[in-house]
């Protein structure tokens, strides 16, 4: 049993962190760092043949402010402080006439292990945000316990991505290209947790981008790149343990999977080595889902701030790296993230009305 003090914060405070939203005519705004990556053994046949790690640190200026009761308009302006792909082993790439193709097995060692490394600005995203109910700003005639949110944006193309590689061998970050965001999340205000249920899809346009050369010539221009759309579920709970008037603590126990569809991207960045030929044309990399389990703390101060800080760890199954060559990531592939974020209630009405 929880002390009735808890259980009255729980009941009528406010809905979960996936549905949060200002009340109307006031606002909010959240500076979020966040880091994920994953670590992948690549495999030709039953031969290793490299392994790296990919890390992507973030930090995101978000705002949102709330037009009307149960619609807001939001922001989110995020820079990639640092986006690295590190080989711990690599390969050549070398051709086989036995197969008409090039391969990794048998071939020589890199060494050192090749480092790449971009960063900079991301696109920024615009949505609208609508909530058809809202367990913590109900309408006159009726008190909500189920908060709906749905939210639809769109984030703009950035100049530099991941994809460009430049003359000097320098590169952007992120995807880079234009994206059609759409999400929807529930939760509940239960006896003793806030259950929730969110849904992301991101569908990615094309993005022109030049290839290169080993040589940092350019051998293509405005090559067609269309990096993956991406769909995305969590399903979990926020459970407060500790209540002092109007400071909550709570722990936010969750599941995360995700699917992230093929993608038409430059040769020669997630192979170490690729042969000369293919850095004409664009690579297609196979499709592949991933699924993370995990755990978060909330410190709330009722309409003043929000700390949230956690981390999820997990494995994404194995797909084709480039389509041109027989290598593939093994099984599992660990993929994790971390973050952190606090978040500043505008609770003054902005407009100086209710």
């Amino acid at each position: 049993m929880l002390p009735l003090p808890l259980l009255a914060l729980v009941t009528t405070a406010h809905a979960a962190d996936v549905t949060a939203m200002p009340a109307p005519f006031r606002g909010l705004a959240t500076l979020e760092y966040r880091v994920e990556g994953d670590a992948a053994r690549l495999v030709e046949g039953d031969t290793q043949v490299g392994a790296r790690q990919e890390r992507l640190h973030t930090l995101a200026l978000q705002g949102a402010f709330s037009v009307w009761r149960g619609i807001s308009l939001a922001v989110d302006l995020p820079v990639a402080l640092d986006q690295r792909l590190v080989w711990s082993q690599a390969r050549e790439m070398a051709f086989d006439p036995t197969l008409g193709a090039g391969s990794m097995v048998g071939a020589a060692a890199l060494e050192p292990p090749p480092v790449e490394q971009g960063g900079g600005l991301l696109g920024p995203t615009f949505a609208l945000q609508l909530t058809p109910f809202n367990a913590e700003h109900p309408g006159k005639r009726r008190a909500d316990r189920t908060t709906w949110l749905v939210e639809a944006g769109y984030r703009l193309q950035d100049k530099s991505s991941w994809w460009q590689e430049k003359q000097d061998g320098s590169r952007g970050a992120g995807p880079g290209a234009d994206a059609v965001h759409l999400r929807t999340a529930f939760s509940t205000l239960a006896d003793t947790s806030r259950p929730y249920l969110e849904v992301a899809f991101d569908k990615a346009l094309t993005v022109p981008t030049n290839l290169r050369a080993e040589d940092g010539s350019v051998v293509s221009q405005g090559a067609q790149v269309r990096p993956a759309s991406t769909l995305d579920l969590r399903v979990g709970a926020e459970v407060p343990v500790l209540a002092r008037q109007d400071t909550e603590v709570a722990l936010d126990l969750r599941t995360r999977f995700g699917y992230r569809t093929w993608q038409d991207i430059p040769s020669g960045l997630y192979l170490a080595d690729v042969l000369a030929a293919s850095r004409e044309v664009l690579v297609t990399q196979g499709e592949a889902v991933h699924a993370l389990a995990g755990l978060g703390v909330q410190v709330r101060r009722a309409g003043l701030v929000d700390v949230l800080v956690g981390g999820d760890l997990g494995a994404q199954t194995p797909y084709r790296v480039e389509h041109p060559y027989a290598v593939r990531t093994d099984l599992p592939t660990l993929t994790w993230d971390a973050g952190l974020a606090v978040r500043v209630w505008i609770d003054d009405p902005l407009l100086g009305t209710d």
